[in-house]
């Protein structure tokens, strides 16, 4: 899917969540929405939004 790809500071916010609820909210098919976007700012804004979803629907 290209993970690596998505800006640094996503993956380090996934890299340190310890909930195993909101690890598991970001499934591939979520992440891939990220990898779509064309912009790194935008995948940013994007993936604090879900953490917040993540959080919220646990």
């Amino acid at each position: 899917m290209g993970l690596l790809k998505l800006p640094e500071e996503i993956q380090k916010a996934l890299l340190g969540l310890n909930d195993q609820r909101v690890i598991r909210y970001f499934s591939e098919r979520r992440l891939r929405l990220l990898h779509m976007m064309p912009a790194p700012g935008m995948q940013i804004e994007k993936f604090n939004q879900m953490i917040v979803e993540a959080r919220l629907s646990t």
